[in-house]
Protein backbone atom coordinates (compact mmCIF):
# COMPACT_ATOMS: atom_id res chain seq x y z
CA UNK A 1 0.00 0.00 0.00
CA UNK A 2 2.87 2.36 0.85
CA UNK A 3 4.42 1.77 -2.61
CA UNK A 4 1.10 2.50 -4.28
CA UNK A 5 0.76 5.82 -2.44
CA UNK A 6 4.31 6.82 -3.40
CA UNK A 7 3.60 5.90 -7.04
CA UNK A 8 0.37 7.90 -7.02
CA UNK A 9 2.15 10.92 -5.54
CA UNK A 10 4.92 10.81 -8.18
CA UNK A 11 2.37 10.29 -10.98
CA UNK A 12 0.24 13.22 -9.77
CA UNK A 13 3.31 15.45 -9.51
CA UNK A 14 4.47 14.51 -13.03
CA UNK A 15 0.96 15.01 -14.41
CA UNK A 16 0.76 18.46 -12.79
CA UNK A 17 4.14 19.46 -14.29
CA UNK A 18 3.11 18.22 -17.74
CA UNK A 19 -0.17 20.15 -17.54
CA UNK A 20 1.66 23.33 -16.53
CA UNK A 21 4.15 22.88 -19.40
CA UNK A 22 1.34 22.47 -21.94
CA UNK A 23 -0.41 25.57 -20.57
CA UNK A 24 2.84 27.56 -20.78
CA UNK A 25 3.49 26.44 -24.36
CA UNK A 26 -0.08 27.28 -25.34
CA UNK A 27 0.34 30.77 -23.89
CA UNK A 28 3.60 31.33 -25.81
CA UNK A 29 2.05 30.15 -29.08
CA UNK A 30 -1.02 32.32 -28.52
CA UNK A 31 1.18 35.35 -27.75
CA UNK A 32 3.36 34.76 -30.81
CA UNK A 33 0.36 34.42 -33.07
CA UNK A 34 -1.00 37.76 -31.80
CA UNK A 35 1.83 39.47 -33.65
CA UNK A 36 1.49 40.06 -37.36
CA UNK A 37 3.98 40.75 -40.10
CA UNK A 38 3.92 43.88 -42.24
CA UNK A 39 5.89 44.24 -45.47
CA UNK A 40 6.31 47.13 -47.82
CA UNK A 41 8.55 49.39 -49.85
CA UNK A 42 9.86 52.89 -49.14
CA UNK A 43 10.46 55.11 -52.18
CA UNK A 44 10.92 58.77 -53.05
CA UNK A 45 8.41 60.76 -55.13
CA UNK A 46 10.05 59.50 -58.35
CA UNK A 47 9.62 55.85 -57.31
CA UNK A 48 13.31 55.28 -56.53
CA UNK A 49 13.92 52.98 -53.53
CA UNK A 50 15.35 54.53 -50.37
CA UNK A 51 18.08 52.24 -49.05
CA UNK A 52 18.52 52.25 -45.26
CA UNK A 53 15.28 54.02 -44.32
CA UNK A 54 14.28 53.20 -40.73
CA UNK A 55 10.91 51.70 -39.85
CA UNK A 56 10.15 51.54 -36.11
CA UNK A 57 7.02 50.42 -34.25
CA UNK A 58 6.08 53.53 -32.26
CA UNK A 59 6.79 53.25 -28.54
CA UNK A 60 9.06 50.19 -28.92
CA UNK A 61 12.63 49.37 -29.87
CA UNK A 62 11.36 47.07 -32.64
CA UNK A 63 12.74 48.45 -35.88
CA UNK A 64 14.22 47.51 -39.26
CA UNK A 65 16.06 49.12 -42.18
CA UNK A 66 15.03 48.93 -45.81
CA UNK A 67 17.16 46.77 -48.12
CA UNK A 68 18.77 47.74 -51.46
CA UNK A 69 15.33 47.62 -53.11
CA UNK A 70 13.70 49.81 -50.46
CA UNK A 71 11.77 46.80 -49.08
CA UNK A 72 11.22 45.88 -45.43
CA UNK A 73 9.56 43.26 -43.24
CA UNK A 74 8.62 44.03 -39.62
CA UNK A 75 6.64 42.25 -36.90
CA UNK A 76 3.99 44.38 -35.22
CA UNK A 77 2.35 43.51 -31.89
CA UNK A 78 -1.19 44.61 -32.80
CA UNK A 79 -3.36 46.28 -35.39
CA UNK A 80 -3.25 49.48 -33.30
CA UNK A 81 0.51 49.74 -33.88
CA UNK A 82 1.91 52.82 -35.61
CA UNK A 83 4.94 52.63 -37.90
CA UNK A 84 7.36 55.57 -37.90
CA UNK A 85 9.31 55.86 -41.15
CA UNK A 86 12.37 58.14 -41.35
CA UNK A 87 15.10 58.86 -43.88
CA UNK A 88 17.68 61.66 -43.90
CA UNK A 89 16.53 64.61 -46.00
CA UNK A 90 12.88 63.47 -46.00
CA UNK A 91 9.95 64.35 -43.75
CA UNK A 92 9.21 61.60 -41.20
CA UNK A 93 5.90 59.78 -41.62
CA UNK A 94 3.65 57.85 -39.25
CA UNK A 95 1.31 55.14 -40.55
CA UNK A 96 -1.29 53.18 -38.57
CA UNK A 97 -1.10 49.46 -39.34
CA UNK A 98 -4.78 48.53 -38.89
CA UNK A 99 -5.62 45.44 -40.96
CA UNK A 100 -2.99 46.15 -43.63
CA UNK A 101 -0.22 43.62 -44.23
CA UNK A 102 1.47 45.61 -47.02
CA UNK A 103 2.33 49.27 -46.44
CA UNK A 104 4.19 51.09 -49.21
CA UNK A 105 5.40 54.58 -48.33
CA UNK A 106 6.35 57.47 -50.61
CA UNK A 107 8.61 59.88 -48.74
CA UNK A 108 8.44 63.64 -49.37
CA UNK A 109 11.69 65.61 -49.36
CA UNK A 110 12.18 68.06 -46.52
CA UNK A 111 14.29 70.91 -47.89
CA UNK A 112 14.37 72.65 -44.50
CA UNK A 113 16.58 69.86 -43.13
CA UNK A 114 19.22 70.21 -45.83
CA UNK A 115 21.60 73.17 -45.57
CA UNK A 116 24.70 73.95 -47.61
CA UNK A 117 27.91 73.25 -45.74
CA UNK A 118 31.28 74.67 -46.70
CA UNK A 119 34.37 72.70 -45.68
CA UNK A 120 37.28 74.92 -44.75
CA UNK A 121 40.90 74.11 -43.98
CA UNK A 122 40.45 73.89 -40.20
CA UNK A 123 36.79 72.89 -39.80
CA UNK A 124 33.40 73.42 -41.38
CA UNK A 125 30.66 76.01 -41.24
CA UNK A 126 27.31 76.84 -42.82
CA UNK A 127 27.57 78.86 -46.00
CA UNK A 128 25.30 81.53 -44.49
CA UNK A 129 27.66 81.97 -41.50
CA UNK A 130 30.77 82.35 -43.64
CA UNK A 131 32.47 85.77 -43.72
CA UNK A 132 35.64 86.69 -45.52
CA UNK A 133 37.29 85.54 -48.70
CA UNK A 134 36.54 82.15 -50.20
CA UNK A 135 38.14 80.53 -53.20
CA UNK A 136 37.51 77.28 -55.06
CA UNK A 137 40.38 74.96 -55.94
CA UNK A 138 39.90 72.27 -58.55
CA UNK A 139 41.67 68.94 -58.06
CA UNK A 140 43.21 69.25 -61.54
CA UNK A 141 44.94 72.47 -60.42
CA UNK A 142 46.31 70.75 -57.32
CA UNK A 143 48.05 68.08 -59.39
Amino acid sequence: MKEFLQFRERFTSALLRATMLVALLFGVVTHASAQSQVTGKVTDKDGLPLIGATIVVSGTTNGVLTDQNGKYVINVPSKESILEIEYLGYAAQKVMVGTKTVIDVIMQSDTQLVEEVVVIGYGETKKSDLTGSVTNVKMADVK
